[in-house]
């Protein structure tokens, strides 16, 4: 950054976050009219001494200090330049600070988080490679009890804290409150045993806990005490590689709208009562969570409205997902990355009255929709409320039209890559959106599927094969009332809309 930055004496807003920037002109504290500056992700390891010169001025300040870099926090006490520099910026707004765990008490004591009145969205950082002594945990965590934030921070995002308890400033009584307005709360490969503490948050809408290997149960604490998270609405349990359950007298979440699991291999069991719950993200975790006692919890649920369901290697036809069928209001189910799935398993629509979404994706086996056992007819008329059907990466499945001939109210139909189709869509009336991508095998086929849906009205064609006759059928077509043919070799991109 030039040294000629104080010529610019009006500058209000100066954003160079995420760039190569390594170092602030010392002339940037002269520009007495600066009210933001963000320098969060650049490679600024130090504030310039003139800096100082903005202190008092209302600055709302984005910046990420790396202690790693800071002589003055690893070694060097006497020149701790990078504590220094923070003192008095009360108007900073948001901070991040690595390699937290070396940084020493004094140094800590003299940030003086708690006076910046404005931080509102604070990271901090530890490099501990999880091999610490008793003695190591007491110095992170005698050092994490003085970076307490003001009572106004909204975000907070520890990681790598080696600490078996969570700082005073959240667990303490008399302090507790300095966080009565935290809304988002990020937990990344801690060490502390219980979560007692996160449910006494009055303000907690977002919680997301990753890799802390010591829970177990979510919300049951050893002294018999279920937390209460009164406010949250989004929670995301992620590489959480011993918690099996989230059990009856567990977590009370009366708020809770979202849930996802993310690869936490022996977590089997909901069996909370959430009744506000409306969508559950399951991914590269057991199946056994979609029996009917993995989902007990959620047992006929009355606003339950999506799930999906993403990369569980073990799904298979055979699976017991029982459970879903206990979730008669669910109206969307999506399937990704299931590669042992050779169709969806026996029964599973039986119950689905209410689906009107159902998204299948990159499942490399799937060759039919419906099981051998689930005839077209029965597994149409569990289903007819089907409105959206989206299939893509499904390279080897078949007779697709075939299945969905019964969906009576099916209004939009989404093929992406080479499946199997055919013209038997007689019965496909009720069509009015049809979008095909990444098919190469669709040439002298489009004309006669398009002529047997006879209510369709908006058409997409997407990097697929195709024929100038192709192009001249559609055309014609009287009810098309929208058209889009793009990226298809041999033939010129069209857009019609009428």
């Amino acid at each position: 950054m030039p040294e000629s930055f104080d010529k610019l004496e009006y500058l209000i807003y100066l954003n160079v976050a995420q760039t190569r920037i390594e170092q602030a002109p010392e002339t940037i504290g002269k520009i007495r009219s600066l009210r933001h500056l963000n320098l969060s992700e650049t490679g600024v390891r130090n504030l310039p001494e003139a800096f100082g010169g903005l202190r008092g001025c209302p600055v709302a300040l984005d910046y990420w200090l790396n202690s790693k870099h800071c002589q003055g926090i690893l070694q060097r006490k006497k020149n701790s330049k990078a504590v220094l520099e923070l003192q008095g910026l009360e108007n900073m707004r948001t901070l991040g600070v690595d390699n937290v765990d070396r940084i020493s008490k004094k140094d800590a004591e003299k940030m003086q988080l708690q006076r910046m009145h404005k931080l509102e969205h604070l990271a901090l950082r530890c490099n501990t490679d999880g091999k610490c002594t008793s003695t190591s945990r007491e110095v992170v965590e005698d050092i994490f009890d003085h970076l307490n934030p003001n009572c106004g921070l909204k975000t907070l995002e520890i990681t790598r804290y080696a600490g078996e308890r969570f700082p005073r400033w959240m667990s303490d009584s008399d302090e507790r409150r300095q966080l009565k307005n935290l809304a988002h709360l990020r937990l990344i490969n801690l060490k502390c045993k219980s979560l007692q503490v996160l449910g006494l948050l009055p303000s907690l809408t977002d919680l997301e806990i990753c890799g802390m290997d010591a829970i177990t149960r979510f919300g049951k604490e050893p002294k018999g005490h279920a937390l209460a998270f009164r406010a949250l609405k989004k929670l995301t349990f992620c590489q959480m590689l011993n918690l099996e359950s989230w059990p009856e007298d567990g977590a009370k979440c009366d708020s809770l709208e979202e849930l996802s699991v993310i690869q936490c291999p022996k977590f089997q069991k909901l069996s909370m009562v959430a009744c506000s719950i409306k969508r559950l993200n399951v991914c590269m975790s057991p199946h056994q969570l979609f029996s009917k006692e993995g989902l007990s919890g959620l047992a006929n649920s009355k606003t339950m409205k999506s799930i999906s369901i993403s990369l569980c290697e073990d799904l298979s036809s055979s699976s017991d997902i029982d459970g879903l069928k206990l979730l008669s209001s669910l109206k969307k189910l999506e399937i990704s990355g299931c590669d042992e799935l050779e169709s969806l398993p026996s029964g599973l629509v039986e119950n689905l009255a209410s689906l009107k979404t159902l998204s299948i994706s990159r499942c490399s086996k799937l060759h039919r929709l419906f099981t051998p056992c689930d005839s077209l007819e029965q597994a149409s008329m569990h289903i007819s409320g089907l409105e959206e059907l989206e299939i893509s990466g499904c390279d080897e499945l078949e007779g697709l039209f075939l299945d969905v001939e019964g969906l009576t109210s099916l209004k939009r139909l989404s093929v992406t890559g080479r499946i199997k189709l055919c013209d038997s869509t007689r019965r496909l009336s009720s069509i009015e959106v049809l979008e095909i991508s990444g098919h190469d095998e669709l040439e002298s086929l489009l004309p006669g599927v398009v002529d047997s849906l006879p209510s369709l009205m908006s058409l997409s064609v997407v990097s697929c094969k195709l024929q100038d006759q192709d192009v001249l059928c559609l055309l014609k077509c009287t009810t098309l009332r929208s058209l889009r043919i793009s990226d298809c070799p041999n033939v010129n991109d069209v857009h019609l809309n009428h």
